[in-house]
């Protein structure tokens, strides 16, 4: 069926249950008005040292807090628990002052050793944190990690309102990574052992969690700050966007953080007052396991198959033109890019010659090979167009697809032969798409799901760290980058445009250049001709 008619008749039906669920109407709810945010699927862990995903990151977010925040819109590093700070000019050593009377949710007055024993949970082996990469720049870290030490040896409280900072060696992006999740503070007597409860700083506090329903958070009345403008969010786990759109359309959703793949421009004309678009810090591509064979050691083949995506295709058909197709691994915006990399296009002639070249003619002698997704409508087309393609060279692609968090740990485990992935930025830094996810000290870590291996790449990447001359840092970049992109370790996609569902009846939207999880809720304010205060 022609691709465009099939997504209007499933529009249709969309739009016609909502109709259908509009007239039945909803319970009226006497509670306080919740501002209701889609997730795709259940956070893996609300624990700022096992939140690795954006679904968690929205969530942890808006809960917990760190020394200093990174401004979503400008990206400029502001205050948060700490009201200022000094940095030697050796760049080694970080002394924070703390605000004073700042509370938990749990009404308890925080203090530095919050911050000593959140940064050394985060460092004890035995709690196995995915993020502990983030506070590895401080001295002692690695003893800890090791389990040689106890107590972070870098880090100083020298009273309840200072927190002294020494790193092992100048690390350019450092302040960038404190405002990261696995840097936040939480209250100590909120972990008994294997449980954790999420107690932050945050403007919202924790409620209640329906695993693969809602969680719930309340605003915090004795914030230290601005006051949230709203009540209440709960984060509606809401796997398909269909239903998601239906919800909103009917008034039970506030946020819907994706559309229904080919319906942008049905969803604009109909529902215009609802979409919100704006570039951000995101690449999309497909990687491939560099530990074992076929594409161990052959980067013919692994040329072949980037020759022969059409990622002008994927552009057109499934973002509606909502994205670009990806030259290099940075996207633009981030400092260090290489603009003069020319890219890899379509060239389905090429990628057969280069085939050939590999040891496969016409895919002759090519095991059948899988490539794994995340369940979500956008990515199993994206993966359905990319098998369709392979296959006009010859190259036998199977599919299979797992739920957000048993797929993040297959990647951790090297199990897929290639895998789909998106990554946004956690910091506006090329440290943390080059080193983070190539670097091969990443490798079997949350980042290099490739086990991809380079020694100047590595050198060039670690140098780069360290360099505190900004033009001397970037240059570094632009020469990993080549590197990688000439080693073909992935096959790069997309930078997607967000694309976002909102309700009107809210003001304060801000625009996150690192996308929609990074959105302050709390900044929020209903307007709506029902608007109640609270």
């Amino acid at each position: 069926m022609n691709k465009p008619v099939y997504c209007f008749l499933v529009f249709s039906m969309i739009v016609m249950a909502a109709l259908f669920f509009a007239g039945c109407g909803a319970p009226a709810d006497d509670g306080p008005l919740a501002f209701r945010y889609r997730l795709a699927s259940d956070p893996p862990s609300l624990d700022p040292i096992h939140t690795t995903d954006t679904s968690s990151a929205t969530v942890v977010f808006r809960i917990f807090e760190g020394l200093i925040e990174q401004d979503p819109v400008t990206l400029e590093i502001v205050p948060a628990l700490a009201s200022r700070w000094e940095v030697t000019p050796d760049g080694l050593t970080y002394t924070f002052h703390l605000k004073h009377g700042v509370k938990f949710h749990n009404g308890r007055e925080m203090t530095s050793a919050d911050f000593r024993y959140s940064f050394e949970r985060c460092l004890t082996p035995e709690n196995a944190s995915e993020r502990s990469w983030v506070l590895s720049p401080i001295a002692g870290s690695d003893a800890m990690l090791d389990g040689k030490a106890k107590t972070l040896s870098g880090l100083e409280t020298p009273d309840g309102s200072t927190v002294v900072i020494r790193l092992e060696k100048p690390f350019a992006p450092f302040l960038s990574y404190l405002a990261m999740e696995a840097a936040r503070v939480v209250a100590r007597e909120s972990v008994e052992g294997d449980r954790f409860t999420p107690v932050g700083t945050g403007p919202f506090r924790f409620v209640d969690w329906q695993h693969d329903i809602r969680v719930r958070l309340d605003a915090f009345p004795e914030y230290h700050g601005e006051k949230a403008g709203i009540p209440r969010v709960d984060f509606e786990i809401v796997p398909d966007v269909g239903v998601a759109l239906m919800k909103l359309v009917v008034g039970e959703l506030d946020l819907v953080n994706e559309m229904p793949p080919g319906q942008l421009a049905v969803i604009k004309k109909k529902y215009g007052k609802f979409v919100r678009t704006w570039p951000y810090l995101r690449l999309e591509y497909i990687g491939f396991n560099l530990t074992r064979p076929p594409f161990r050691d052959n980067l013919k083949l692994r040329q072949a198959l980037s020759w022969a995506v059409d990622r002008e295709g994927i552009a057109d058909i499934m973002y509606e033109g909502a994205a670009y197709p990806a030259t290099t691994i940075l996207p633009p915006g981030i400092p260090g890019r290489n603009d003069d990399i020319p890219g890899i296009g379509y060239d389905p002639a090429k990628a057969a010659a280069l085939l050939a070249e590999a040891g496969y003619p016409g895919g002759k002698g090519l095991p059948s090979i899988t490539l794994w997704y995340n369940t979500n409508e956008m990515h199993q087309q994206i993966a359905q167009y990319v098998q369709s393609t392979l296959r006009e060279i010859g190259v036998d692609i199977r599919l299979k697809s797992l739920d957000w968090p048993a797929y993040l740990k297959a990647c951790d485990n090297f199990e897929p032969d290639m895998y789909r992935m998106g990554w946004v930025a956690d910091i506006p830094d090329a440290d943390n798409f080059l080193y983070i996810l190539l670097n091969s000290a990443q490798s079997g870590a949350p980042g290099n799901y490739s086990g991809y291996s380079s020694p100047e790449f590595d050198r060039l990447t670690n140098e780069a760290r360290i360099e505190l001359d900004p033009a001397r840092r970037e240059e570094l970049y632009r020469r990993a980058e080549r590197i990688a992109t000439d080693d073909a370790c992935w096959i790069l996609l997309m930078y997607p445009v967000q694309r976002l569902l909102f309700n009107p009846e809210y003001e304060g939207l801000v625009y996150p250049k690192q996308g929609d999880f990074r959105i302050p809720v709390e900044r929020l304010r209903y307007v709506g001709e029902n608007a109640k205060i609270f």
